[in-house]
């Protein structure tokens, strides 16, 4: 599979990127996906990952159409993506500087700091002046959380690339009977052949949907470079401002974050009501627990308290707060 060998090249993708997932200066999304096989002779325990299967692992640069840009076939199911990826002869072209990248530029008009172009990956990746993965934690302030947001929307293009690789591509809803080396060799042939299709019968987003794109990262000289002197953070930083920018944010990001908090502040309440159902049950079967503490009166006479204090914080949830109350009422 060739990569991509001008700077014109790269500049469509990130073109593409930059138009269906408003995400610029990004020239890939990777990823890692597990292709079933039977147990290799004699292996041991190296094919095996942590979803409890035999597996080689398939890992993959992806553009904005669903093509593969770059695959690497065949490691061990226990290695992790991070890990294989910085094997591969993508990676260390993307070091060296040897794969005729656009150079760095400004990513809009208003703003005079130079920003190299990026591959995007999940928190499976180690951090990069190359590769961009979203920030880590759950106690996120907001500039955090929206770039986490554009970045998950870029990413979902290699994970929307495997989904159709595997269900175009059949054989892989079962595990591969065959030798690795054999198994390889389908899993790469599989993927030209999903690149032909997508080529030849896939829908041409560009002339369809997508409006002439207009330039807004022109070459500002005597601008700030960052490709000698700043870190990893000071760039995906830079992309983070940009995105709560007046000039790099879109209209739904601040509902789509909110929704997604709202979703994880539902998850934590079950979860706690799960936990203390879980107590109840154990003390009304078992009775007191070891010691002074008994779980039937000591947890709940204070789990209104602490329940109102959450509602007050979080008035949104009371009526999920209600249905988890009607079982033990």
């Amino acid at each position: 599979m060739q990569l991509p060998s001008t700077s014109m090249a790269w500049e469509q993708i990130s073109n593409g990127f930059q138009s269906r997932a408003n995400f610029p200066h990004c020239i890939g999304a990777v990823d890692g996906k597990h292709i079933r096989v039977k147990k290799p002779s004699n292996s041991g325990s190296m094919y095996f990952n942590y979803k409890d299967y035999f597996s080689i692992i398939l890992l993959a640069v992806v553009d904005s159409e669903y093509r593969f840009i770059y695959v690497s076939v065949g490691s061990y199911g226990k290695d992790c993506d991070s890990s294989i990826f910085k094997e591969t002869t993508f990676w260390k072209k993307l070091t060296e500087n040897s794969l005729h990248l656009p150079i760095p530029r400004p990513l809009s008009e208003h703003s005079n700091t130079n920003v190299p172009f990026v591959i995007i990956g999940d928190e499976g990746f180690a951090l990069n002046d190359k590769l961009l993965r979203p920030y880590g934690g759950t106690h996120l302030d907001k500039v955090k959380r929206v770039f986490n947001y554009r970045l998950t929307r870029a990413r979902r293009y290699v994970e929307c690339a495997f989904g159709i690789l595997s269900n175009k591509w059949r054989i892989f809803h079962r595990p591969l009977d065959v030798n690795v080396e054999t198994a390889i060799g389908i899993v790469k042939a599989c993927a030209v052949l999903h690149n032909f299709v997508r080529q030849k019968d896939g829908f041409d987003f560009q002339i369809n949907q997508i409006e002439p794109e207009i330039n807004c990262f022109p070459n500002i000289l005597n601008a700030q470079s960052i490709r000698g002197g700043s870190s990893a953070n000071s760039i995906r930083a830079t992309f983070a401002d940009y995105f709560v920018s007046e000039v790099g944010s879109v209209p739904w990001q601040d509902e789509s974050i909110e929704h997604n908090v709202t979703l994880l502040q539902n998850a934590q309440i079950k979860i706690i009501f799960k936990i203390i159902m879980t107590y109840q049950n154990f003390a009304f079967l078992f009775g007191p627990m070891p010691g002074s503490l008994h779980l039937k009166w000591y947890i709940f006479p204070s789990m209104p308290i602490l329940l109102m204090s959450y509602l007050y914080n979080y008035p949104m949830f009371y009526p999920t707060v209600q249905v988890l109350l009607r079982p033990m009422i």
